[in-house]
């Protein structure tokens, strides 16, 4: 079984980039992915690019998943969308090998020297960067004076 949260990170990866990285490798659309990529960051731009290399063979094997994400990239910018992806996500990973698996794990997990800024303000609150998954959280309250 494929994680959730794995899908869900895949997705957001991915998301702003999915009509580039199904155009056709024409000089134009290189020309494009570029400059996206330059707008958003190298780094992310090279990972959404290394993953979806390893997603894409499987994603033209499954005809149906082709056209849904195709007209994803139709849509816009509606909100919505990143549920959808990361539904036909999750059909193409669960065929995928478990070292082509793992790969997507450490693509999507990678940080390439970026800054993530976590703030939390309020009474008892709790910042996080990045994944906090598996964790135990103990914010003060009814902590065991035993313990």
């Amino acid at each position: 079984m494929i994680e959730a949260e794995l899908v869900q990170q895949l997705a957001a990866l991915l998301n702003p980039f999915l009509s580039r990285l199904m155009e056709p490798a024409t000089s134009a659309s290189k020309e494009a992915a570029r400059i996206a990529g330059g707008k958003v960051g190298e780094a992310v731009w090279n990972r959404a690019v290394r993953a979806w290399e390893l997603i894409r063979p499987q994603t033209e094997k499954m005809p149906e998943v082709t056209q849904s994400l195709q007209e994803l990239t139709e849509k816009g910018d509606d909100p919505r969308l990143e549920a959808v992806l990361s539904w036909q996500l999750e059909k193409v990973l669960k065929d995928l090998p478990p070292e082509t698996l793992a790969e997507i794990r450490n693509i999507v997990v990678e940080t390439n020297g970026e800054t993530h800024v976590t703030i939390a303000s309020g009474e008892r609150s709790v910042a996080m960067g990045k994944n906090a998954s598996n964790n135990v959280i103990i914010t003060g309250d009814r902590l065991d004076k035993n313990i």
